[in-house]
């Protein structure tokens, strides 16, 4: 099923080239490059009739732009005349190394002062999170680095002019930006600001019309006691911490919303996706909100990770997240990944015998031992922990020496934000599993996605009994009652803890799960561009039917 989304998504690439003409660059060793056109495609194959130069096939090179994105892949050249052919790359991702795509700045609206003593203006033509293009029609030559300052209405920020591009075309010059941390800081939210014009904080909306939004689209319902409540709603965190936005309609009524929220010390966590997306406004709604998650965690740091959660069996998610993921193909920058998720298994449905229960403490005491984790366990901690999860996702999770028990980061004023623990379960004196529980705000998730706790088992010797397992689920739930913190989300890999209904849990779903590195987030931003861009998001609903998602973690809705 993946090869057959990525083969259809690689196809719909080249019918857009061949829609749009976009011009198809050819080069072979040795040889003058050509210049063609996409005359047809096939699953197999794309022919390209030349435009400008000839081609006598080889080995050689394939460039091209596609709505701002540039792409190349090696290819071998059969050529007829003016036709030549080359087979479906296997992949073709995007090159770009650029964090967060330019943007056009309207004419007159944004200077970069490039000579304070003569106050010289440069016209900015377009933005990025880390530069500006500036036209230089007068031919004055500029010199770097200097000291510059970039002017946006009432915005001045001051910041070091490095040029780094010239345009033969037009004479213009790309201009790196640099600066202190509140310089870079103001740039990246003036870009933020210029690329998604329509995003709003979720705390400048109507707090009825959130609520109205995130229950219609039935994100409240995903889990029991969410807490939609105007401390939720009204909350304004430090945009470092987590980005609420929504996206109004025409009449200002929000008809999206999502988060993007610092989860560890280099990770952010996409959440709290939620849409009433059911028309053509819904579709640009879709694709700022899917894209102001690509990008806010790599304009906070530049080498980021980001993960989210989704559900598998809503088809839209499975697509998208997947086409990427193959289109891609490099796990060390993306990968998905599955867990299942298990709830409390309600008081009404419990046998009246207590089935659930385990038996005594000291009972159990001369076989299984749950407690916390001591120096020098460590070692056989990290190892059961990426028995588990792919290398990506243990990097996106922080679970590395040092950083299994205590601050996870800190908040920009310094002050812990989110704390782990990590406990270890031992059976007839063997280690045989380690629950890693997270500690966060309730209030950043109406999910609780910031308290949080993974099982994790050993697989020698068939693993821990289902009692031991219950005996460490039981143990890692504790400390959030204690702190009164909700109700955790309790995770494991697929089909691992048999224990769950001796713990008073059963299994709710499988979550997908994805994960980014910096470079991934940068390839995804470049997929989703091509993705909306040619696709235009072919989710029409029929009737009575919402093919659009409408939440990236819990049940289908």
């Amino acid at each position: 099923m993946r090869q057959d989304l990525h083969q259809a998504f690689k196809r719909s690439v080249f019918k857009a080239c061949q829609a749009q003409a976009c011009r198809i660059h050819l080069e072979t060793d040795g040889a003058s490059p050509a210049t063609g056109v996409v005359r047809s495609t096939t699953d197999d194959e794309i022919e390209i009739e030349l435009v400008e130069g000839s081609l006598e096939g080889g080995h050689g090179a394939v460039s091209f732009e596609l709505h701002g994105v540039p792409f190349a892949f090696g290819a071998e050249f059969s050529a007829c005349g003016k036709v030549v052919t080359t087979r479906m790359p296997a992949t073709i991702a995007a090159r770009t190394q650029r964090r967060g795509a330019r943007v056009p700045v309207e004419a007159g609206t944004a200077f970069l002062v490039v000579d304070r003593v003569s106050s010289a203006l440069r016209a900015v033509k377009d933005l990025s999170p880390s530069g500006v293009r500036i036209a230089n029609s007068n031919g004055i030559a500029l010199h770097g680095p200097c000291e510059a300052e970039l002017v946006f209405g009432k915005r001045r920020i001051p910041c070091i002019a490095q040029p780094r591009h010239w345009y033969t075309s037009d004479g213009d010059c790309g201009i790196e930006l640099q600066g202190d941390e509140e310089a870079a800081r103001a740039l990246a939210r003036l870009y933020h600001r210029v690329r998604y014009p329509r995003l709003i904080p979720r705390a400048d909306a109507r707090p009825e019309d959130v609520a109205g939004l995130m229950a219609r689209s039935a994100y409240v319902d995903l889990r029991d006691g969410a807490p939609m409540d105007s401390v939720w709603t009204a909350a304004k965190w430090d945009d470092a911490l987590s980005s609420d936005v929504v996206f109004p309609d025409k009449n200002g009524v929000p008809i999206g919303h999502i988060s993007v929220t610092r989860a560890y010390e280099r990770t952010w966590m996409a959440h709290q996706l939620a849409t009433l997306a059911t028309r053509r406004e819904g579709i640009e709604c879709l694709r700022d909100l899917y894209s102001h998650g690509a990008n806010w965690a790599q304009l906070n740091c530049p080498d980021a990770n980001q993960m989210s959660y989704f559900n598998p069996q809503l088809p839209w998610h499975l697509r998208h997240f997947e086409t990427f993921v193959e289109w891609l193909d490099r796990p060390e920058q993306a990968v998905m990944f599955h867990r299942d998720r298990f709830e409390p298994i309600p008081e009404s449905e419990k046998e009246t015998n207590d089935a659930s229960a385990l038996p005594a403490a000291s009972a159990l005491s001369a076989f299984v031992e749950v407690r916390r984790m001591r120096a020098g366990e460590e070692l056989a901690v990290l190892r059961c922990i990426e028995r588990s999860l792919p290398a990506l996702a243990v990097d996106g999770y922080d679970l590395k020496p040092g950083k299994l028990d205590g601050e996870l980061f800190q908040d920009p004023a310094g002050h812990a934000k989110r704390r782990r623990e990590a406990l270890v379960l031992f059976e007839d004196g063997k280690f045989v599993g380690t629950a890693i529980c997270e500690f966060g705000n309730p209030a950043l998730s109406l999910f609780n996605i910031f308290n949080f706790a993974q099982l994790f088992f050993e697989a020698d010797g068939g693993g821990p009994s289902a009692m031991a397992q219950a005996a460490l689920a039981k143990a890692a739930r504790a400390p959030y009652h204690e702190r009164m913190l909700g109700e955790p989300i309790i995770v494991a890999a697929p089909g691992e803890f048999r224990g769950a209904s001796d713990a008073g849990l059963r299994f709710h779903e499988r979550m997908g799960c994805i994960v980014w590195n910096a470079e991934g987030l940068r390839q995804y931003d470049s997929f989703l561009r091509v993705q909306f861009g040619t696709r235009k998001v072919r989710t029409q609903p029929r009737s009575g039917q919402n093919s659009l998602p409408v939440n990236n973690e819990g049940a289908q809705s």
